[in-house]
């Protein structure tokens, strides 16, 4: 993923050490699976690394793409960047980010496409083991795999599911619990900012009030104060 740039800017690469390849990258970006040996002989960009477990959903054999155009995955991958390079990553949110790249990629380039049967949402009981799950681990670190192992479903049918059911998605719906439960503790305890934080699987109290105050429009020392 090349750096934001404001014109096309020229690079070389070789891919499994044949003959150097030139192109001009602007908002392009290169895609490499993990079996192929890629190496750039000109200006540094920022990699993403994607692991995934390949289910029926994004099983298929993967090719270089070099270079490509696509708004949604150049989003999302430098969401990822950005997230990573923040002081407290959300490993629900760069999983979720991840996954949909796989399968937009899966999807276009993948010498298998994959189908997009419409989703009917989720059962009440799987929505309820979902829900339930997630009520009694909010201070834990949170995935997408391990939330798709306890509703007995792929990630990718997890993440499109959920959405289908409630109208939102699943890392929206998991930070908008959190916050809830931190604002019941903000103004039944007398616990600590930072404690709160915690409690509510947030490992830095600055992400934890950026996220408060965007969900509730104040802080949480203000919120108890008031």
């Amino acid at each position: 993923m090349p750096p934001r740039l404001t014109k096309p800017h020229p690079i070389a690469f070789q891919v499994e050490g044949g003959p150097t390849r030139q192109a001009l990258w602007n908002d392009n970006l290169g895609f490499c699976p993990a079996d192929v040996e890629l190496r750039s002989v000109s200006a540094g960009a920022t990699t993403v690394h994607l692991l995934w477990r390949p289910d029926p959903e994004t099983a298929g054999k993967l090719e270089p793409m070099l270079p490509f155009h696509d708004s949604f995955i150049s989003v999302n991958a430098r969401a990822i960047a950005s997230e990573l390079e923040g002081e407290a990553p959300d490993p629900l949110f760069v999983e979720s980010l991840g996954h949909s790249i796989i399968v937009k990629y899966m999807r276009q380039f993948s010498t298998r496409g994959i189908d997009a049967p419409r989703s009917s949402g989720l059962s009440r009981e799987r929505l309820r083991r979902v829900v339930d799950y997630i009520e009694s681990n909010l201070g834990d670190a949170l995935t997408l795999d391990i939330i798709a192992e306890v509703a007995c479903l792929s990630p990718y049918h997890l993440s499109r599911s959920f959405r289908r059911t409630t109208g939102i998605g699943l890392h929206r719906y998991v930070v908008q619990r959190r916050i809830d439960r931190a604002r019941q503790l903000v103004l039944s305890t007398d616990l600590a900012v930072s404690q709160i934080a915690v409690a509510v699987g947030f490992d830095s109290p600055a992400a934890f009030a950026t996220r408060f105050r965007q969900f509730t429009g104040q802080s949480p020392s203000s919120l108890r104060r008031n």
